[in-house]
């Protein structure tokens, strides 16, 4: 009788060591569903003599304001997807032969928000696009040419 004890509670002793020993190899835990990543489009747009790139495009529209002289001025709304990048492909720099110190200026600008900007040059890296970029502007005479909007579901 003692024999057949100790045989049964090897065997249950052997069953609890083999399924604490499955459930051990499985360490990978549950992934969280993912959300799927939004791509959208590459344009390449020109104004005048500014020549950019912008990435993950998710549509655009234009709208219009009116300037200081009363005018009606239209602007291009980009709406992007998170990730979206803006390269500047040619800077519309000024002509360096109109300068008092002989060297182009530049033109154009990124507004940031609050009343921060980044001027647009020939030789500037790629930037993200944020939700803190209002837009693309005209240095000179404040006048939005392009506006960022982020996507909103």
């Amino acid at each position: 009788m003692q024999k057949r004890t100790i045989t049964f509670a090897a065997i249950v002793m052997t069953a609890i060591i083999m399924t604490l020993c499955a459930a051990c190899g499985n360490t990978t835990p549950p992934q969280e569903p993912q959300t799927p990543e939004l791509s959208g489009e590459t344009k390449t747009y020109i104004y005048q003599d500014l020549e950019f790139e912008v990435s993950n495009i998710q549509s655009e529209r234009t709208e219009a304001g009116i300037d200081d002289a009363g005018n009606e001025r239209t602007y291009t709304v980009i709406t992007y997807y998170p990730g979206a990048r803006l390269s500047i492909i040619r800077a519309g720099m000024s002509d360096p032969a109109y300068s008092a110190d002989g060297l182009p200026h530049p033109q154009w600008g990124v507004l940031l928000e609050p009343d921060e900007r980044i001027k647009i040059t020939d030789d500037m890296e790629t930037l993200d696009i944020t939700a803190d970029m209002a837009g693309i502007y005209h240095l000179e005479s404040s006048m939005y040419v392009f506006r960022f909007e982020p996507y909103a579901e």
